[in-house]
Order: C-alpha cells, then structure tokens, then sequence
C-alpha cells in the first residue's frame, strides 16, 4: 500500500475512532450538538503534556478549542491538510528526491 493511501487510512480510522464514538455516545445529542471541540481539547489536554507539545498547548490555552466549527467544515480542513501532504509526496517523488521512509 502506498504512503498517500496509508495517510488517508489513518486519517479515517482516526475520525472514525476519535469523533464518531464521542458523537454516537449521546452525550454530543444531550448537549443540543454543541462542544465538540472544547471536549477534544479537554482530550488533548488529558493525553498529551506542555514539554512534548508546546505548540499543541499553546493551541489548546488560545481560543482556538473555545467553540465548535461545523463538524463538515472541520473533517475537510484536516482531509485537505492530509492530501495537501500526498500532493508534495507525490511531486517530490516526480522530481525523484529522495523520500523519508514511514515510520512503522
């Protein structure tokens, strides 16, 4: 399988697993759709420390996490961040430089 199929995988498999179970959980209905994004950051928080991440905690101490976006707008964003990488994998290997190698 290729490294631009296996980056659109992980990138479903991590919408499926991390935002589908949430929403399916009741718990986005019970509070009439809304804070996805607060409780993902509240995830992110919780799983990820400052020293390892400082730009992430950054992110999540800014306004950035504060309120929900439309789910549909924030899935194409990160579908667009993905495939914008296939794209420059794709050129790169078009002008034959050399690739880094995934890290299995």
């Amino acid at each position: 399988m290729s490294t631009g199929t296996n980056a659109l995988l992980a990138y479903g498999r991590n919408i499926t697993t991390n935002v589908n179970p949430f929403a399916a959980s009741g718990e986005l209905a019970a509070r009439g759709g809304a804070e996805v994004m607060p409780a993902w950051g509240r995830t992110l928080e919780r799983r990820t420390d400052p020293e390892s991440f400082p730009a992430l905690h950054a992110a999540l101490q800014s306004e950035a996490f504060a309120r929900d976006d439309e789910p549909d707008d924030e899935f194409v964003f990160g579908l667009e961040r993905v495939l914008d990488g296939v794209a420059a994998l794709v050129h790169r290997r078009a002008r034959g430089e050399p690739c880094s190698e995934p890290v299995v």
